[in-house]
């Protein structure tokens, strides 16, 4: 993700798109205020797609759209060593005013700004409009299509609360739902274990035991797909892959949760639009996990009784990846870790 510094008054040039007056007291009316006390200069802020640099005066942002969003912010020392990125989700309603601190001590975030603290600035909003940023715009519809499905509910149901203290913020991992490595049922003949092996349908319908919903494969699907993409956790990208590739390994529930594949397929859309080259190389081609589990679902949705809807968004999706990417989907590979491309 592109940073970009604030100057000294706060306001990054690169996001300010031009708005008419009534747009801008719309937004501003309709959004909410993020205000974060005492954070040191220098210091790698971030909301949602969008992460800067602050200046001497920054206090925070303006104008947040209604609804979830995820706050990620890296403290950098005296010989510009940027420390490992932090991040937690907050929700915003319509004129909301939310006001943390970073402590000094901990280096956290933390929440324990009393309610009168949190009146003054509310009142005081107008004085300091000039030290809150205006939220990225710009990013925004691509937030939307990240997070779609996320709301602070869900998400508190796979927070692990962070042991640094009862105030501080910080998400330090996710539970997230384990993926039954067996794929097969206990008691399975060889037969029947060579079966399940070749289709991951019965693993998916163990896995969606633990669930609600079909719907709420993905839920989880897009709160991993952030934690690992925004927030830079590794355990959140291992639970996208387990969960990508089960997925994609699956046969007959094609036919038994249509809608379930077509929705996956849109989501994995978004979700790959906004990985950066190089790290969709280092991380997520190097060992061909994807290629190779995208090569399996769209042989499987070419073989089983997928809906007619499914398969025509199988193909748009599979013709966008090679025109993006340079990558063939064919059904063998010469070399299991070297992914097949064409040139373009």
């Amino acid at each position: 993700m592109k940073e970009v510094k604030f100057s000294k008054d706060t306001k990054p040039a690169e996001e300010e798109e031009e708005m008419s007056a009534e747009e801008a007291a719309r937004l501003y009316s309709e959004g909410g205020f993020y205000i974060v006390k005492d954070l040191p200069v220098g210091t790698e802020f971030g909301c949602d797609m969008k992460s800067y640099n602050t200046g001497l005066k920054f206090l925070g942002l303006k104008m947040i759209p209604k609804g979830c969003h995820f706050l990620y912010y890296s403290s950098v020392g005296k010989d510009s060593d940027v420390s490992p990125r932090r991040g937690f989700f907050i929700n915003i309603e319509p004129g909301e005013v939310i006001v943390h601190r970073f402590d000094p001590k901990t280096e956290d975030i933390v929440d324990d700004v009393s309610a009168d603290e949190v009146e003054r600035f509310r009142l005081n909003l107008r004085n300091i409009d000039g030290q809150l940023g205006v939220y990225p715009f710009g990013s925004w519809s691509k937030w939307v299509s990240l997070s779609s499905r996320l709301n602070m509910d869900l998400i508190q149901k796979y927070k692990v609360k962070s042991d640094a203290g009862d105030n501080s913020l910080l998400d330090v991992t996710y539970n997230f739902t384990a993926v039954r490595k067996q794929k097969y049922p206990d008691g399975a003949n060889a037969a029947e274990i060579s079966l399940h092996c070749l289709d991951s349908s019965f693993q998916l319908d163990t896995w969606l035991r633990h669930h609600e919903s079909s719907d709420a494969v993905l839920v989880e699907l897009q709160l991993a797909f952030i934690v690992f993409l925004v927030g830079q956790q590794y355990v959140s990208f291992n639970q996208w892959k387990l969960v990508v590739d089960m997925m994609c390994g699956c046969g007959e529930s094609l036919d038994k949760y249509p809608k379930l594949f077509i929705s996956f397929l849109n989501d994995l859309h978004f979700q790959l639009q906004e990985v950066p080259e190089d790290f969709f190389v280092d991380i997520i081609s190097c060992n061909n996990f994807l290629v190779s589990s995208l090569t399996n679902l769209f042989s499987n949705i070419r073989e089983y009784k997928a809906c007619p809807n499914l398969k025509s968004k199988a193909i748009s999706f599979e013709n966008h990846l090679t025109k993006k990417f340079g990558w063939c989907f064919e059904d063998e590979y010469d070399d299991e870790y070297c992914p097949v491309v064409v040139d373009t």
